[in-house]
């Protein structure tokens, strides 16, 4: 039993290393459009005007992308460091009480940490849209019918 575990162990930190150097390799091959960053294989593009969430979501679809979807710690602090102004991210509330991305997948309990204190607050039952507040770089929930700029994401080429 031991030699077996020390066998899957030992194949485990060989496919291990083997990932890390294609993900290197990969990194010297795509690359994100002009204007655009690349954080761990997405590109991500802030957009400084103002518009409504729904504005928001099809301009990100216009260039090939999507309003950005946060799946770990290390892409939230990525995101917050875009902008200082507050934007529109790609998470809402269609049926209330269900958090959603715009990719289809459901919020995470792990990133609801990432929500600000007594947020979402869904204020008058009309908030049902995600943004990032700059002062404190965490989640409030705003009308969506509000203008806030954006931050789009999509993959590298």
């Amino acid at each position: 039993m031991t030699k077996e575990r020390d066998q899957l162990n030992a194949t485990l930190l060989q496919r291990s290393n083997e990932v890390t150097r294609l993900q290197s390799l990969l990194k010297k091959y795509v690359t994100c459009p002009d204007v655009w960053r690349m954080f761990s294989f997405s590109c991500y593009l802030l957009i400084t005007e103002s518009g409504p969430w729904k504005k928001a979501r099809e301009d990100c679809r216009k260039r090939g992308g999507y309003l950005v979807v946060i799946n770990d710690d290390d892409e939230q602090k990525f995101v917050f460091a875009l902008s200082d102004k507050s934007p529109w991210i790609g998470l809402s509330e269609e049926t209330e009480g269900s958090w959603k991305w715009v990719d289809g997948t459901a919020l995470s309990s792990e990133l609801k940490k990432f929500w600000g204190q007594g947020q979402p607050d869904n204020v008058n039952g009309s908030e049902d849209c995600a943004q990032i507040l700059e002062v404190n770089k965490t989640w409030n929930d705003n009308k969506c019918d509000n203008s806030f700029p954006w931050i789009c994401e999509k993959a590298p080429v």
